[in-house]
């Protein structure tokens, strides 16, 4: 399992690492933030795509 997959473990130690977590990482703190997260994505994709399509047209 690699490193920060907590949703891999199982009881005791899910429970365990789980209340470890600070707040900010509540199920519903991660969906208020879907729409940045979305957006940065997005942008950084869209960046990504952009570079590559100078890089195939010689810009």
């Amino acid at each position: 399992m690699r490193a920060g997959q907590l949703i891999g473990f199982d009881p005791p130690e899910h429970t365990r690492l789980h209340r470890m977590l600070p707040p900010e990482f509540t199920v519903r703190r991660m969906h208020r933030l879907q729409p940045r997260i979305t957006e940065i994505v997005q942008t950084a994709l869209d960046d990504l795509v952009a570079h590559f399509a100078c890089r195939c047209r010689r810009c």
